[in-house]
């Protein structure tokens, strides 16, 4: 899966199929040999090469194959994934020349051969089909679109969600989630997709995070359902408290009393997503059951500004700070409200422990069972980073909600309790980020300051 656009060799690996995982294994056992015995051992990172040797099963040539066979009379129609996909293709010919400069070099070194860019599937549909006189006319949207033969309207080419890599599938397209769960069919089903982001985010985009929420939890948790799953978790969020909840707060304390209206429109979503989950089990006896997690941080987090919730958003800021020399950080509001986390190993941990042994109607606090002010976090995270300036409070902008802390006991009597302690794992994100800066969300402010090379370019010997 990728973690950046462009990829190059200082990219993230992060594998998604049984085969990139092989492939991951090879690149390390290869940089192992190379630095245990000196040999001139390289890796080749390379993106798609084709040739009409490439085998029938691949996009590129199933589409050419097809868009023969149609117009020889011997097929009628092609059936694709995702055409909106996006890929680097290049000719197998340049590639090879490519590794036989590598092989050039003085030092071995690991490099990613690519043409530099990259055309969607329906845009090389299009070009295959032209090169056999066929002009395709394409109509509808998502799992819906069509080519059509634009001569003789000629339906020849249609989606078919089977085709989806479960990356590719849009949570808000009902017909595509739908198909995606019939196809696999999963034992177990957790949901932790969502529109997320923090009171900016919030009171920005009020209308986004109310209707894509509904969307994605409604099309997730009625296609588990169509497919017959009968195990669920759904996640949630500490939104769906009442904003002067008694602390810390129990489960029983949902929907009594008036929401924090920073938050409003999410906590709405995810409140609907819990009672959805109880609909499937009163109605048709599914075992759907809610977790809700406290706040979250760890690595892979979201450190945009503007969409990212309060440690990432303090981290990033107090980097910045420490990177550019600045005197001082800025937080919003008085500093005072207190907030609990949890670092994500831990809340994985604790979904797997419900998945496990829980099912019941009512949703289940997930916690740490210890919080502290948002000033006094903002000074831990200064003291992770190494920032020594001074920070700011705007008390023109919200607080939020005064505390929330969750009352994590009926989980722990079940025999889970959080593991990792803040302050280390704080410093342990902060290390994530420093190593995966060029390529951590909101976070492309870093190359201004620590501009690496983005690219390699290999000369004949």
């Amino acid at each position: 899966m990728a973690q950046e656009v462009p990829q190059n060799e200082n990219t993230p690996f992060y594998p998604h199929s049984p085969y990139a995982v092989a492939k991951l294994y090879s690149y390390w056992i290869t940089v192992n040999y190379r630095e245990a015995y000196g040999i001139h051992a390289s890796n080749d990172i390379a993106f798609n090469h084709e040739s009409p040797l490439r085998g029938e099963t691949f996009v590129r040539r199933k589409i050419t194959r097809a868009a023969a066979a149609i117009k020889l009379g011997r097929q009628e129609k092609l059936y694709l994934g995702n055409l909106d996909a996006k890929r680097d293709w290049g000719h197998a010919k340049e590639y090879v020349e490519g590794m036989w400069r590598m092989l050039q070099q003085d030092e071995p070194d690991d490099y990613v051969p690519a043409t530099g860019e990259t055309v969607t599937v329906r845009h090389f549909v299009d070009k295959a089909f032209a090169e056999t006189g066929v002009t395709l006319r394409w109509e509808g949207e998502g799992v819906d679109e069509k080519g059509y033969d634009a001569d003789d309207g000629r339906l020849l080419v249609e989606v078919d969600p089977r085709y989806f890599r479960p990356t590719e599938v849009d949570l808000l397209d009902q017909r595509a989630v739908f198909a995606w769960m019939e196809q696999r069919s999963p034992d177990a089903v957790a949901i932790a997709a969502a529109k997320v982001g923090g009171i900016m985010a919030n009171d920005t985009y009020p209308a986004d995070i109310l209707y894509q929420n509904l969307v994605i939890e409604t099309n997730l948790i009625e296609g588990a359902h169509r497919a017959g799953v009968d195990r669920l978790l759904f996640l949630c969020s500490s939104r769906i408290y009442p904003r002067f909840a008694e602390q810390p707060i129990q489960e029983s304390a949902l929907l009594t009393g008036p929401l924090e209206p920073t938050n409003e429109w999410y906590a709405i979503a995810k409140i609907a997503g819990i009672k959805l989950c109880q609909a499937y089990r009163k109605q048709y006896g599914r075992d759907y059951i809610s977790g809700m997690p406290t706040n979250l941080y760890g690595p892979g987090d979201n450190f945009d500004l503007e969409s990212s919730h309060v440690i990432p958003a303090l981290m990033r800021k107090a980097h910045v700070a420490k990177v550019s020399g600045a005197d001082t950080i800025t937080i919003w509001g008085t500093g005072t409200p207190r907030r609990e986390f949890l670092h994500v190993d831990d809340c994985a941990s604790a979904c797997v422990h419900l998945l496990q042994g829980y099912s019941g109607e009512e949703h289940l606090n997930i916690g740490s069972g210890e919080d502290l002010p948002i000033y006094d976090l903002a000074t831990l995270i200064c003291d992770v980073v190494g920032f020594e300036g001074t920070i700011v409070r705007d008390e023109t902008k919200p607080d939020g909600t005064p505390r929330k802390l969750m009352a994590a006991d009926r989980l722990e009597a079940m025999g889970w309790p959080p593991q990792i302690d803040l302050r280390d794992w704080l410093a342990m994100t902060y290390q994530w980020f420093l190593a995966n800066e060029d390529t951590a969300r909101g976070a492309s402010f870093s190359s201004e300051n620590l501009e690496r090379p983005r690219c390699r370019t290999i000369s004949p010997a």
